[in-house]
């Protein structure tokens, strides 16, 4: 298994410290695990949300999802900042919960 591997079953698992470490990853696809799992498990330490305000100026795209999406509904969601735009994408990432 790889690190990254190791880490996202890490984040999978509820290990808040790995979460909050990773949102600052110079690794975009632990940067975006990061995100999916620390709003799952409604993590609104001050460490976290600066990286989630970080992830929203991202220029990285996975599976044609910018990361900067992704940030911004997450932070809408932990209740950090209102999202009141009119990016559907947004919205939809809004709407689902981010419940991948």
């Amino acid at each position: 298994m790889t690190d990254n591997f190791k880490t996202i079953q890490e984040m999978k698992n509820g290990n808040k410290e790995i979460i909050v470490d990773s949102i600052v990853s110079s690794s975009p696809i632990l940067v975006m695990n990061a995100i999916l799992f620390g709003t799952r498990d409604r993590i609104t330490d001050s460490r976290f949300v600066k990286g989630l305000t970080r992830a929203e100026d991202s220029i990285d795209v996975l599976f044609g999802v910018p990361v900067s999406s992704v940030a911004t509904a997450s932070l809408h969601l932990l209740g950090q900042k209102n999202y009141n735009g009119e990016d559907k994408q947004i919205q939809a990432f809004i709407n689902s919960r981010l419940g991948f």
